[in-house]
């Protein structure tokens, strides 16, 4: 068991309450878990894509810092990339919802203008019409198309009903 003396618990209380009060320091952890992520070539959503953070923010955490209080952050939002292809930059980044951020993912690139969406299966860009209807997500409608549903749906049914012998065994 690890003992701590009460000189490490008190600062531990300290810093923990700091996070929670002091929106300096919450930004400049927002930053250092930002540039951790974007320089571990082993994270392959950033630092093995290249996705990187300015030069300008690396450099000087206060003008991040500013920068967020300047560009409506509050607590309860969370940083977004505009364009998921570049890095963290004042241009590309913004303050939304975590739902909004959910939203803004590659794979489940909708055009609205286009009425098209790419299936999270088969990669393809449809017509939304080629996907089911779903009221509980953005454009009404599913994120895998009526081809992969239905492929997923009997193979699933073919898996549980009419397994096949080895299958059975396990």
């Amino acid at each position: 068991m690890l003992l701590m003396n009460v000189t490490d618990i008190k600062e531990a209380q300290y810093y923990r309450e700091r996070y929670h009060t002091d929106d300096r320091y919450y930004l400049k952890k927002l930053l250092d878990r930002m540039i951790y992520r974007c320089q571990n070539e082993n994270d392959k959503y950033y630092g093995a894509r290249g996705i990187s953070v300015c030069q300008e923010w690396l450099d000087d955490s206060d003008s991040f810092v500013n920068w967020a209080l300047n560009n409506g952050w509050r607590r309860g939002l969370v940083i977004d990339r505009i364009d998921n292809h570049l890095g963290y930059t004042p241009d590309n980044c913004r303050f939304v919802t975590v739902t909004e951020s959910n939203q803004n993912r590659e794979m489940w690139t909708t055009d609205p203008q286009a009425m098209t969406r790419k299936c999270k299966s088969c990669g393809k860009v449809k017509p939304l019409t080629e996907f089911h209807k779903d009221k509980t997500r953005p454009m009404g409608r599913t994120y895998r198309c009526r081809e992969c549903r239905n492929r997923e749906a009997r193979e699933k049914y073919t898996r549980v009903h009419h397994p096949i012998p080895e299958q059975m065994s396990r």
